[in-house]
């Protein structure tokens, strides 16, 4: 009597023999081509021409004997392939419900964290494995050719769909049926939940979208489901999942194409900004219990974006983040603490948020903390410990405290003066777009401190500390293009970042302006004069003299809005 497990043995090792020769093998013109297994996974595969006889061989080697360690390691493998396909599916899905609900959003990170663990797993065993049946068939390919011709990858996937009897085939419109039933469920309801509040651009978009997507996924799992209970696939399967690809990839990147194209034109400025609507999102986020929406809230009040600056409420809001121990929220409240801007200025409070970010992990904490160790801001002026603060914070990649490690070293603060050092420290921090070291390394070079003078080179260092928004700099910058020094002399464009920076606020900009005679030439003066003559603020002569009506006009522009 035949052992009945022996039996399904045999059938699932026949299963594995027809699957192998469905999928790799293709009978040509020419011949029986054969795609060999590519250990790279990704790339070109190998193809060859060979005979029945290679045939026989190269299936005996690729399908393992059962209850052997290949046999195993190859139903490790499949099931991860299949933990793959689940876990993408549920990152998606819970990341989609993340942009909503704070719960989900957490859910998503761990099932991505899970997914790439799995992933690295699956590809090296899948690499590995490959590798090994390449050696196994390395003597029966030797004697084979070489063929052009190709088995592709769809071809692959499209044989292993149709390879098998009735049972295998409704398994398989089963689970996949199942799986695009769930997506399309899970989209559609995303759908419905989001079209009840639309909020600015991109929420407007998103639930047609996702009705499409779902519409698209409900009419695959109907089909797939038919296909379980018939054990049948039609022949148009193939070309119709085929228009579902183009369909799913043409709906995604058009979203996310608009969606992207829509961001962009709102940072580049050609679109104005929704504030409210980021301010509507964030509060909806919040409201579900997200730290980070309520740090941006705080943000949003911060900054007067989209509703009116109120500090008081900035100060609620970053409470509530702080609560839930955002790293940010804790930073502002320091913040807002050591300025006075929601109630009375009190240092003692500022440096225990600023701690408490710092221990975190923020480094624009770590820096703050540093700068009132400097300057003696409720605590006694300790240069030793505003160097470890800022040091922290430079190995934390913080920008600014580099920039005040090479203020501590040009200055001596603390250590002994160290020009080379100090100039070390404003290049790391000028490599990352910190406008200032920009300017202190201008400083340098025009001063030669550390270094030979060079003022074609201090010029380049002020340019791009200007370009960055760098008061000093566009100071430095016109006095160099007054005077033509480092470089050509430009009186027109002195004269505007003269008027620029003024407006920013630099004082000695403002000073100039009151009575330029002093340390500005005659070209530039009269270009100020042609610079607010274009701006309908000044219609008196254009020459060197600096009456009250000139002086009248340079008031009104540093008082125009905008």
């Amino acid at each position: 009597m035949i052992n009945p497990q022996v039996q399904r043995q045999d059938a699932l090792v026949k299963r594995r023999e027809d699957l192998i020769k469905a999928a790799y093998f293709r009978q040509t013109a020419d011949g029986l081509i054969y795609r060999a297994p590519n250990p790279w996974i990704f790339g070109r595969a190998d193809h060859f021409q060979v005979t029945e006889a290679h045939q026989i061989e190269i299936v005996a080697a690729l399908v393992p004997k059962v209850q052997t360690r290949e046999w195993r390691i190859s139903q490790v493998l499949g099931f991860g392939v299949i933990a793959l396909s689940i876990l993408a599916m549920v990152a998606s899905l819970l990341n989609l419900y993340g942009l909503r609900y704070p719960a989900a959003e957490t859910a998503s990170s761990f099932a991505a964290a899970a997914l790439l663990i799995v992933m690295a797993a699956t590809l090296t065993g899948l690499h590995y494995a490959a590798k090994r049946q390449r050696q196994k068939l390395q003597p029966i390919l030797a004697t084979a050719t070489p063929a052009r011709e190709r088995i592709s990858n769809a071809d692959v996937l499209w044989a292993m769909r149709t390879s098998g009897d009735r049972p295998a085939i409704r398994r398989q419109g089963l689970i996949s049926g199942v799986i695009y039933g769930v997506a399309s469920a899970a989209i559609a309801g995303y759908a419905l939940i989001s079209s009840k509040d639309r909020i600015g651009f991109v929420d407007n978009l998103q639930p047609e979208y996702c009705l499409a997507l779902a519409l698209g996924f409900a009419i695959q799992a109907g089909r797939n489901l038919y296909q379980a209970r018939t054990g049948m696939i039609a022949a148009n399967t193939r070309t119709t999942d085929q228009r579902f690809k183009v369909m799913f990839a043409v709906l995604t990147f058009g979203y996310v194409a608009l969606a992207f194209g829509y961001l962009g034109l709102e940072l580049s400025g050609v679109i104005k900004r929704d504030d409210a609507a980021t301010h509507a999102r964030f509060e909806r986020r919040a409201a579900a219990g997200d730290g980070a929406a309520m740090s941006a809230l705080g943000g949003l009040y911060r900054e007067g974006r989209g509703v009116p600056l109120d500090y008081a409420k900035a100060r609620d809001w970053f409470e509530k983040a702080a609560a839930q121990s955002d790293e940010h929220a804790m930073f502002w409240l320091g913040w807002l603490a050591q300025k006075g801007l929601a109630g009375p200025q009190d240092y003692v409070a500022a440096r225990q948020w600023y701690e408490k970010s710092a221990l975190i992990g923020n480094g624009s904490a770590m820096t703050w903390t540093g700068w009132l160790y400097l300057y003696g801001q409720g605590v006694p002026k300790d240069f030793i410990k505003a160097r470890e603060w800022f040091e922290k914070a430079a190995a934390a990649n913080n920008v600014a405290g580099m920039h005040n490690l090479g203020s501590i070293y040009r200055h001596g603060w603390g250590v002994a003066q160290d020009y080379t050092q100090a100039r070390s420290w404003y290049l790391k921090a000028a490599a990352g777009s910190f406008a200032a070291s920009m300017n202190e390394l201008g400083m340098m070079d025009m001063n030669g401190w550390g270094t030979a003078p060079d003022v074609a080179k201090a010029r380049t260092w002020f340019e791009k500390a200007a370009a960055a928004g760098n008061l000093d700099a566009m100071q430095h910058v016109a006095i160099l293009l007054d005077r033509g020094d480092g470089g050509s002399m430009d009186t027109k464009r002195a004269a505007h970042l003269v008027l620029q920076s003024a407006k920013l606020g630099h004082s000695w900009s403002q000073n100039a302006l009151g009575s330029p005679g002093i340390v500005l030439s005659p070209g530039t003066r009269l270009d100020i004069k042609r610079e607010l003559s274009g701006l309908a603020l000044y219609d008196g002569p254009i020459d060197e003299r600096w009456d009250d009506k000139i002086r009248a006009a340079v008031d009104t522009y540093l008082k125009k809005p905008g």
